[in-house]
């Protein structure tokens, strides 16, 4: 277990108290006084400062009224608020190692968590509760009175049985309180996971073996009560000096209150092959059989995949060329045989450098070569039958600037539906260095959309996919270790929404063990649309952290 960075400062003044005190006596002794008396050293006890390992960050907050029809996601917590604690014991010969985390007040979101090393680091426990509140998407901007909250809980213990074996438990519960606009009723489920496994040297290889048991209980009766099963095993080897291989198996069954119980099965096997010093081979192979009688409309019963790629690298450049294969037998509701659509997907990489620039060029091409057919009232195909990616990078940094230009494009098509959608992405940003204390940083992105297609009442689905675009700038100077700040500027529009975040913040060190944070950001937002989106609002806070 290494120690924290935090105590090499407090051991490198030792280390150098210790070898100037003996270089002092050295020269003591080499150098006689007047009358062939050496003059004695004096010393002088040095006050080493103790490491001070915990902090404690407390902030307050005030938030103008304008932000009430900000997400409750995006809102800071408003009023006095921990933002964090972290209490640290170093280790040591005679005491273990140990952590604890704190951030948030009980009556607001808040996360701690807990970490301790015993047995001379061969044992390490974890533990950890954290409560979080967000508020349901609604159609017409209908809000709930009050935030869904998730309150989760966990604990895992991890052991080193020998340097070559070790195993670990895993406990996690997951309580949900969803809230909904009326007339929907509000939903309350429960989850709790329990997994454990072990793995060491076995066989000439690695071998590991973990299971896992999860439950989910409805208590509104929306969901039956579900009860999932699962073991897993792997193992890996290699063979020779220039293979190794990778194989899985699984096994997963579900059961569910007053239905039937459903079964899953996987196996997978991968490897790594070495062509030569700079050709490498990787493979693959899997397959899934499902065997859901809970489903009663047309599900997938078998999933195949394969799947191989090639990598080259020579004199700072570096290719590669992948494909996989997919396949998937589909049932309808009666059970019987339906279709098994196919795809193939073909993808590569290019890097290297161009001059002075880092070049990345890559792409994807998913091909649908077997379709699936539909038993709906249209029966027209739902699935892409085309779909591509292609991506193109070029950056270069230096002590004074760095910089990028990246581009995307995404199209997918859906030929039998006359449906293509295409997407076109622009990002450029940078940094530079004006002097020793102010450094300065701008990016800007764009996203267009070209969109053929209608639904069935005649709307263009162009109208669905607003382009946006989002630019950002900011300045950070620092004087000293005492004295710094910063300020930014991100702004953005998409379709009718347009919005201006600033943010203003200055911090100060009061002593060696104190530092104050001050933040104001003003932010509005305009939509032309639903004025119930907008909002101009500005966010003050104060921070205070404290070493001891």
């Amino acid at each position: 277990m290494k120690r924290d960075t935090q105590a090499r400062p407090w051991l490198l003044r030792s280390t150098l108290t210790v070898l100037a005190l003996a270089a002092l006596g050295a020269w003591a002794q080499e150098t006689p006084t007047e009358g062939g008396q050496e003059k004695k050293d004096e010393k002088q006890d040095e006050k080493v400062e103790p490491t001070k390992w915990n902090e404690v960050s407390i902030g307050y907050t005030s938030i103008s009224k304008g932000a009430t029809t900000l997400s409750y996601d995006a809102r800071p917590t408003e009023g006095l608020s921990l933002h964090h604690l972290s209490l640290l014991s170093p280790l040591s010969d005679t005491s273990p190692y140990a952590r604890l985390y704190y951030n948030g007040f009980p009556n607001q979101d808040f996360k701690y968590q807990g970490f301790i090393a015993l047995n001379h680091g061969h044992t390490v426990l974890r533990a950890g509760r954290g409560r979080y509140g967000r508020y349901e998407y609604a159609p017409g901007w209908q809000w709930p009175n009050d935030p869904s909250q998730d309150d989760v809980s966990s604990i895992t213990i991890d052991h080193s049985i020998s340097p070559s074996a070790g195993g670990f438990f895993t406990y996690k519960a997951d309580e949900r309180d969803a809230r909904y606009p009326a007339p929907r009723e509000p939903e309350h489920t429960r989850t709790k996971l329990i997994a454990g496994g072990v793995g060491g040297s076995a066989l000439g290889g690695n071998l590991g073996v973990t299971a896992a048991q999860r439950t989910t209980a409805d208590d509104t009766g929306f969901q039956p009560q579900t009860l999932q099963r699962r073991i897993d095993a792997t193992y890996t080897a290699d063979i020779g000096d220039r293979l190794s291989v990778e194989g899985a198996a699984g096994y997963a069954r579900i059961e569910q209150a007053g239905l039937d119980s459903s079964t899953i099965r996987s196996y997978a096997l991968a490897g790594l092959l070495d062509l030569g010093p700079a050709t490498t081979l990787q493979f693959k192979f899997g397959r899934q059989d499902f065997d859901l009688n809970t489903i009663k409309n047309a599900y997938v019963r078998k999933r195949l995949v394969s799947g191989a790629r090639l990598m080259q690298r020579w004199r700072g450049w570096s290719l590669q060329f992948g494909f996989n294969h997919l396949e998937s037998e589909r049932y309808r509701a009666d059970q019987t045989f339906v279709d098994v659509p196919k795809t193939n997907v073909y993808d590569g990489r290019l890097y290297g450098r161009v001059g002075p620039f880092n070049l990345t060029v890559r792409g994807s091409w998913e091909d649908l070569t077997n379709e699936a057919q539909m038993q709906t009232t249209d029966t027209r195909m739902l699935q892409w039958d085309d779909r591509a990616t292609f991506q193109a990078k070029l950056d270069r940094g230096t002590d004074v600037y760095s910089g990028y230009l990246t581009y995307t494009y995404r199209f997918q098509r859906n030929s039998i539906r006359d449906v293509e959608i295409g997407w076109h992405n622009l990002a450029v940003g940078g940094t530079y260095v004006v002097d020793t204390v102010l450094s300065a940083y701008a990016e800007y992105s764009m996203d267009d959309f070209r969109v053929i297609g209608h639904d069935e009442s005649g709307i263009e689905l162009d109208d669905f996919f607003p382009n946006s675009r989002s630019f950002a700038v900011g300045l950070n100077w620092s004087k000293d270790q005492n004295l710094s700040a910063s300020a930014g500027l991100n702004y953005y529009e998409s379709g009718d929404v347009k919005g201006t975040q600033l943010t203003f913040s200055v911090r100060r060190r009061l002593s060696p063990d104190h530092d104050l944070e001050l933040v104001v950001a003003p932010w509005t937002q305009d939509d032309r649309l639903f004025d119930q989106t907008g909002y101009r609002t500005t966010f003050v806070m104060a921070r205070l952290n404290v070493r001891f």
